[in-house]
């Protein structure tokens, strides 16, 4: 054997063994001193070797080295954190976050860890240290770009016993514990969603404080349309109904369910958000049961809660959504006979009274449309046609137009994922073209405050890939209203806020975007020259704001049919 090198392997492979190995007793004592002998020369050799130095065991005190650089410095920071994290209730309290906010910076994880070892090793923390550390714990896991699986499932385990932990700091203490989960649901959605569901101690309704977290979370997980979390969250949900389902009866259990969501509780700020996770909880039961009647009597109770806000109204749609996905008759059905008593009752309304929720309507139709996947295509003419009647109940109501928006893109996303809508044929593609316009002649010139126009042109551009073509006589007045929307809002320079002048930038984008829509929808139909002539009174105007707008977007238009489509195709037109 060479000196410097290792029996079986080069001296890049793995490290010298330790000299206690080697150690006299485990041989004849002449034969252990020339062993040992040889392996201190091996050692020294490693020691002169300084691209190896790192890779060298630490022997016993005495003759030992130093600790090596990175081992020291983990040291150093293990040390600097335990004193970090016992500071955070003392007077240097704001400097020991900060500098826990910063060593997170270069690993999240091992901050992750420190906190978690320091709880388990210190049994008399007073709630106001645990406190503070689980502020802490969300501002550095709210920050990750990525956090460490180890870590992350001790965090989970510890927030959620937090959550149910009853402390003098009451909601307080709780609600730091669930920013957390609400934090870790970004990385950790199926983990986080798990541990709050076995919260739940095989009790039909979560604790208050799981409530409120799940509330949370079934505001986000929407909120944000990420597929895959959604995914997560209605597989974790639904296996957890039916598992409760093998012990008790549907009736019982959706009768609980309904008398928590029918309970009015104004002084609990957060009642809105746990009320979205219990009508989506109450989905899933629905979607669970095997009695059809017993759905539709529950499918009524949900419905007489319609009136109750924008928020109820959103939780009821997604109850509605859920249960249609398996009871798809029944839910049709009781949406049809609400609709038709709301109408009635319409009537007999004294000037001033609320009038029927035609918004939640909207809302549950958009959502079912969504949640019954490919049954949607033999029914979007049904469900576009309630959407258009809904919109024109009351026209100068600036929610419902709103909620019309959003329920006719739910539908054109729902189409859209069946991956067949270039097969369907929406025959109410001109009534629902006609509302939108309607929404566009509604808003204002003087000023750009919203982006309802926006969303209405977009709507138009997405109903442009569906057959059939709008009729040219039905382009005109959508046209009319696009043009004078947005090219007649004030000059630019007189928009003093920077978030005015991003917006109708989009805007301009959004017209320019819809009109091309127009014109690829039916390449033949001269639309192009069309266009030109009905944007002529801009063109021609005496505001130079307006005639800038105007010819500039002419002349997008006439580039755009240069490069993506045969020239050949249109007319020969001319403006006068």
């Amino acid at each position: 054997m060479a000196e410097g090198g290792w029996a079986g392997s080069g001296p890049f492979l793995g490290s010298p063994p330790t000299l206690g190995f080697y150690d006299s007793k485990f041989f004849p004592t002449q034969k252990g001193h020339f062993i040992s002998h040889f392996c201190s020369r091996i050692c020294s050799t490693f020691k002169k070797e300084k691209p190896w130095r790192r890779n060298r065991i630490q022997v016993q005190p005495g003759g030992a080295d130093p600790p090596c650089p990175d081992v020291q410095e983990t040291f150093l920071h293990e040390s600097e954190l335990e004193m970090c994290l016992s500071d955070l209730e003392k007077e240097q309290m704001k400097e020991a976050e900060a500098k826990l906010l910063h060593l997170a910076t270069t690993d999240v994880s091992r901050v992750l860890l420190s906190i978690w070892r320091f709880r388990q090793s210190r049994h008399k923390i007073s709630p106001q240290h645990r406190l503070k550390m689980n502020e802490v714990l969300q501002a550095v896991i709210a920050s990750a770009g990525s956090i460490n699986i180890e870590a992350a499932d001790l965090t989970i385990k510890m927030a959620a016993e937090d959550a149910l932990s009853i402390t003098d700091l009451r909601d307080v203490y709780q609600d730091a514990a669930g920013n957390i989960l609400v934090a870790l649901w970004d990385h950790f959605p199926a983990e986080v969603l798990t541990r709050l569901l076995e919260s739940f101690q095989n009790r039909l309704l979560p604790y208050h404080s799981i409530l409120h977290i799940l509330g949370k979370l079934a505001n986000k997980a929407f909120a944000e349309s990420n597929v895959a979390k959604i995914n997560i969250w209605e597989q974790k949900l639904e296996e957890y109904v039916y598992r409760l389902l093998t012990n008790v009866s549907e009736k019982i259990y959706l009768e609980e369910v309904s008398r928590e969501i029918m309970k009015e509780e104004p002084e609990r700020k957060s009642w809105d958000l746990e009320k979205l996770f219990l009508y989506q909880y109450y989905g899933f039961i629905l979607r669970a049961t095997d009695d059809s009647h017993l759905v539709q009597e529950h499918l009524r109770s949900i419905l007489a809660l319609s009136r109750r806000g924008p928020l109820e109204a959103k939780g009821i749609a997604s109850a509605l959504g859920l249960a249609a996905s398996r009871h798809l008759k029944e839910v049709l059905d009781s949406l049809d006979r609400f609709l038709a008593n709301a109408s009635m009752q319409e009537k007999g309304l004294a000037h001033g009274s609320q009038g029927p929720p035609w918004d939640t309507l909207l809302l549950c139709f958009g959502r079912v449309a969504l949640d019954i996947k490919a049954e949607v295509l033999p029914r979007a003419n049904m469900i576009a046609s309630q959407m258009a009647m809904l919109c024109t109940a009351n026209p100068q109501d600036m929610d419902l137009k709103k909620t019309f928006l959003v329920a006719v893109l739910m539908l054109l996303e729902a189409i859209e994922a069946t991956g067949k809508a270039k097969h369907l044929r929406l025959t109410m593609k001109t009534q629902l073209v006609e509302c939108l316009t309607m929404v566009i002649e509604g808003e204002p010139t003087q000023k750009l405050a919203n982006t309802v126009r926006q969303d209405a042109m977009h709507i138009v551009a997405q109903l442009s890939k569906l057959k059939p073509p709008l009729e040219q006589s039905r382009k005109s007045r959508l046209l009319c209203a696009a043009f004078q929307s947005v090219f007649a809002l004030p000059p630019l320079d007189t928009l003093e806020d920077i978030s005015a002048k991003a917006l109708f930038c989009q805007t301009m984008g959004t017209l320019e975007g819809m009109l091309q829509g127009l014109i690829t929808e039916d390449p033949y139909s001269c639309d192009l020259a069309h266009m030109m002539e009905t944007m002529e009174p801009w063109v021609t105007s005496s505001s130079i704001h307006i005639r800038e707008r105007a010819v500039g977007m002419a002349t997008a238009l006439m580039k755009y049919v240069a490069s993506h489509l045969n020239l050949h195709h249109f007319a020969i037109f001319s403006m006068k």
